[in-house]
């Protein structure tokens, strides 16, 4: 599957699910099955400086975590833009840095991470600095955000589900943290 550009070298790569309804505006269309070849490819297909996965209206079916990138966004059209799991992963967008190579400038935004009972968290950080959670639903078991290392001036503005409850949090990460965060018990 080669990216199909669609505009002058835009650094917005647009991806349509199985269900979403505007798919011929898409540079690439999944088929409702294991989803997360199709993202991870526009995720890869962003030049080194950055860019912008823009995922449709729609249900995405990611079985294999997202790996993000240093200046890439994930963003969605809003809480139709559902993000959701069959399968036990620790989560379903993640980023890994480490000490002396963290993780900077990524942006995961206005979507729905439905993991029910099997993903470990939505959006998993580890030593990843100046970033941000905006606007992100969270149905999960477990935690919205799990967050290791050393994270610095990041934002996070997440509202967290569960059967019982509703759970808005915003909180600024700013220090050498290894906890969950947002958690939804």
């Amino acid at each position: 599957m080669a990216f199909e550009n669609k505009g002058a070298l835009a650094t917005t790569i647009v991806v349509a699910a199985s269900d979403s309804l505007n798919q011929a505006a898409a540079n690439y269309i999944c088929d409702g099955v294991n989803d997360h070849v199709e993202i991870q490819a526009a995720l890869d297909a962003l030049p080194a400086t950055g860019g912008e996965v823009l995922l449709l209206d729609g249900t995405y079916n990611i079985e294999v975590s997202l790996a993000m990138d240093s200046y890439q966004t994930l963003r969605g059209c809003g809480p139709n833009t559902v993000l959701t799991t069959s399968t036990t992963i620790t989560g379903l967008i993640t980023a890994v840095g480490g000490s002396g190579t963290e993780k900077v400038g990524i942006v995961v935004a206005d979507l729905r991470i439905d993991g029910a009972s099997t993903a470990y968290s939505g959006i998993y950080w580890d030593y990843v600095d100046y970033s941000d959670i905006r606007n992100v639903r969270a149905s999960l078991a477990l935690a919205a955000l799990r967050a290791r290392g050393r994270s610095n001036n990041g934002q996070v503005l997440a509202v967290v589900e569960t059967p019982l409850s509703r759970l808005r949090q915003s909180f600024v990460v700013n220090e050498d943290i290894e906890a969950d965060r947002a958690v939804a018990h």
